[in-house]
């Protein structure tokens, strides 16, 4: 465990404790999940596209909370630093729509902005990420077919301000 995490919780008591073995927990669950990214080195996911951003949404948002509030960084991780380039190999021209991957559709489920914004914010810091971000903003379908979910479509705003 992390030397932070335990000087945190000294009397680890009543909610402190639940609070305590709750943080454990998902650290726990976290670092695990960075190991098995590891492998994968071309920033990609196994859910593919359209799936996979519910992944990146959460991954996303814990990696900002663990920096935030245990001085744990992952922003160097080598899956990060290739997840730009499979985001955007996997955009149709136009910008509009993903490559369909299996019985996946064709947009993103929930952003890609928040996580481009993000991998801009923390990782590559060069303004690829804003600037994709920005493309696919102009050109997202708003009406008709391949038009995201209203709920997927704003869930990650919020991070967005945040990033």
């Amino acid at each position: 465990m992390h030397k932070r995490l335990e000087s945190d919780f000294p009397g680890k008591k009543g909610y402190l404790q639940e609070a305590y073995m709750w943080t454990k927990q998902v650290l726990a669950i976290m670092e695990k999940s960075m190991v098995l990214l590891q492998e994968v080195r071309d920033g990609s996911l196994y859910e593919g596209v359209a799936y996979g951003t519910y992944t990146t949404r959460s991954l996303f948002q814990y990696m900002f909370l663990v920096q935030r509030h245990f001085s744990i960084s992952h922003f160097d991780h080598p899956w990060l630093h290739q997840h730009f380039a499979f985001m955007y190999r996997t955009i149709l021209p136009g910008f509009q729509r993903t490559v369909a991957i299996a019985d996946s559709n064709y947009n993103w489920f929930y952003g890609p902005e928040s996580q481009l914004v993000f991998l801009d914010r923390y990782v590559m810091r060069n303004g690829s990420g804003n600037w994709l971000a920005e493309l696919i903003h102009q050109n997202r379908v708003l009406e008709g077919p391949g038009q995201a979910g209203k709920g997927q479509r704003w869930c990650t705003l919020h991070t967005e301000f945040l990033w």
